[in-house]
């Protein structure tokens, strides 16, 4: 009897669940989690859902409780026209962690998905995070790329802002070839377009220009060698972020990718490199804390 109530309890915990969560009056975030263990949560970028993260939810599931969400106006999240910027996501995911009881948690920011984890921190600390994995994203988007690792100054935004008001499906695509390597097929190319069109255009611009104002370098200073830190960045600024991350963070880890969506292009490979690190991460909570 207790051995088949064992093996039923097993069978649930390797079963996908989802729900929702309210994070504010009438604002509820769509998750899913799958497994148990150690808690690994992955936080979607700008317009980009859950949906990305399938494989990982298959890989990390066998040792870990897997979550991952929608944040507010993305995907199957409610949609709002107030809070559509990165310190309320740090807000919400603060939220999120707290009512699915997660401590010893390592975070995964893809893409501005890492602007959610900076602002967490910076709202909350470390107290509940076991380590952080920033996705091929810089603290700070907007600067000198000569001197910085930032995307770019303010006037390569244009085209962005443009595309997004005037130009929505079209910018979709082009930031969904922007994401891979390797060609996409029409079947592949609609699905990332309807996926990002699940944000409607003011919550994504809204986004876009709170990306270009925040500078979270000071919690990823602080962050070094408080919990373990792992960047993982494109090959074709690994220079730049290299160069950045040895003064501002200088006990991080630095991997490169393949692609902006290695995780999705090529999970194998990008499991592979999280898989690693993640091994390597202590069970315990780090001992010192950012309050």
């Amino acid at each position: 009897m207790i051995r088949s109530l064992l093996a039923a309890a097993i069978l649930l915990l390797a079963a996908p669940r989802d729900g929702r969560i309210e994070v504010a009056p009438g604002v509820e975030l769509y998750y899913k989690e799958v497994g148990a263990g150690p808690p690994v949560v992955f936080i979607p970028g700008w317009t980009m859902t859950t949906e990305f993260f399938a494989a990982q939810l298959d890989a990390f599931s066998d040792g870990h409780r897997v979550v991952t969400f929608d944040p507010r106006s993305h995907g199957r999240s409610t949609k709002v026209a107030e809070g559509n910027t990165y310190v309320q996501h740090g807000r919400d995911l603060g939220v999120l962690l707290e009512a699915l009881r997660l401590d010893g948690v390592v975070l995964v920011g893809w893409s501005s998905g890492v602007h959610d984890i900076l602002a967490y921190v910076r709202e909350h600390g470390t107290q509940r995070l076991r380590a952080v994995v920033l996705v091929d994203e810089p603290p700070k988007a907007v600067g000198d790329a000569e001197r910085e690792w930032v995307w770019g100054g303010f006037e390569g935004y244009r085209s962005t802002f443009e595309s997004i008001l005037y130009r929505r499906r079209a910018g979709a695509e082009g930031l969904a070839r922007f994401m891979v390597k390797r060609e996409l097929d029409d079947r592949e190319l609609q699905w990332i377009v309807e996926e990002s069109l699940k944000t409607p255009a003011e919550a994504a611009l809204s986004l876009m220009v709170d990306a270009t104002l925040r500078d979270f370098t000071e919690e990823a200073r602080a962050l070094d060698r408080v919990v373990p830190v792992l960047y993982m960045v494109r090959e074709e600024w690994a220079a730049s972020a290299r160069a950045w991350l040895s003064v501002n963070a200088p006990a991080a880890e630095v991997v490169t990718l393949g692609s902006h969506a290695e995780h999705w292009e090529h999970p194998d490979v990008f499991n592979g490199k999280l898989a690693d690190f993640l091994a390597r991460v202590p069970r315990r909570l780090a001992t010192r804390v950012i309050r």
